[in-house]
């Protein structure tokens, strides 16, 4: 698990780590992104996160970003008795 904060007081957390480079795809380059969002109720979290969605799909539309979505999925993390969605993207680039 990655580190959530210790007490929310009522909002979201939303975190985000690169995972690794794809070397072997010159000279396009791949990134995997995980983005973690955390709330105290699981609808807080599907809000926070459905913001990220769609921010990140109107910028791939769009053309400024290209990469696509390739999981989402949830989880109750009970040390911290926090809801967490755990989205994973690719990027691609130059």
């Amino acid at each position: 698990m990655k580190h959530p904060p210790s007490r929310l007081c009522g909002r979201s957390f939303i975190g985000m780590s690169r995972r690794f480079p794809w070397p072997w795809s010159r000279p396009i380059q791949q990134s995997i992104i995980q983005i973690d969002v955390y709330a105290e109720k699981y609808m807080d979290a599907i809000t926070a996160g459905k913001a990220v969605e769609d921010a990140l799909a109107a910028a791939f539309a769009a053309g400024t970003l290209q990469g696509i979505q390739r999981s989402r999925r949830s989880q109750y993390e009970p040390e911290v008795k926090l809801r967490r969605l755990i989205y994973e993207y690719s990027f691609w680039y130059h």
